[in-house]
């Protein structure tokens, strides 16, 4: 399969677009007093839930509202219209694109993630490694323009450094779907539909099910997380409070709870 975006690829992520927003209303209206709206990569859904709790129980009479998206497609709403106290990315890309714009304040860095090899728990997953991942027959990346696709990308090259240019082509050759949000690959790992799939280790939280394979040394990279306010917010001072909380001592227990690092 190709590793560019194809049609469909675009028209799934406009409609990832049109549910997340719910109509043209939801993107648009600014948040209400006490209400913070945070935006976040979709490999952040299990710990920023957990700090959502934790942040309730520090802040009572707030009401906290969460979506979750691929990176891509939240930086591409708030550049539409859609207001946001807090914006938490999984590339710095997508910030800094806000940013040139005076949509969002400096990004600040607050967790670390890593790619991992998944699969389900078969004998034949028991045998795989990323040297071998070029004879597994059905595989699933990223897509290109997101930021695991950005990292996927980049973990290729050095394995083509470390196993030859023909294990790259090989792996390459037997991609069957690109994804914008890692847990649909995770799904379709669970479903049988893939035999493997490269994802976040913050994805693979269920290790008696799945296997969860950090590549050798050479290719094992950290990708890195960010966070910014709203430029526009009419919470600053709550917004700030959550960014805050992700450096708290609390805050970085959750986020390490639930596969993340911090430096």
């Amino acid at each position: 399969m190709s590793m560019k975006r194809s049609g469909w690829q675009l028209f799934g992520m406009q409609m990832a677009f049109a549910l997340i927003c719910g109509g043209a209303l939801a993107c648009t209206q600014p948040s209400q007093p006490h209400t913070l709206r945070v935006y976040a990569a979709s490999s952040l859904v299990d710990a920023f839930d957990a700090i959502k709790e934790n942040f309730l129980a520090t802040h009572p009479g707030v009401d906290v509202r969460l979506v979750y998206a691929g990176s891509q497609v939240l930086r591409a709403q708030i550049e539409q219209g859609a207001h946001v106290d807090v914006f938490a990315s999984a590339h710095r890309r997508d910030l800094d694109r806000l940013k040139s714009h005076n949509l969002v304040s400096e990004p600040t860095e607050f967790a670390q993630n890593r790619l991992v090899l998944l699969c389900r728990r078969t004998p034949a997953c028991e045998q795989l490694t990323w040297k071998n991942l070029s004879q597994v027959k059905r595989i699933g990346l990223g897509l290109a323009a997101t930021p695991v696709g950005h990292y996927t990308e980049r973990i290729l090259e050095l394995g083509a450094q470390r196993f030859g240019a023909s294990w790259a082509e090989g792996v390459r050759e037997r991609v069957v779907t690109q994804e914008a949000q890692v847990r649909r690959l995770r799904a379709r790992v669970e479903l049988g539909v893939l035999d493997a799939a490269i994802v976040y280790q913050s994805d693979v939280t269920d290790e008696t099910t799945y296997r969860r394979i950090r590549p050798p040394a050479e290719l094992d990279q950290s990708t890195e997380l960010w966070v910014a306010r709203g430029q526009h917010t009419a919470n600053a001072d709550l917004a700030q409070a959550w960014i805050d909380g992700l450096s708290s001592p609390e805050g970085q227990r959750l986020l390490k709870a639930h596969g993340l690092e911090v430096r």
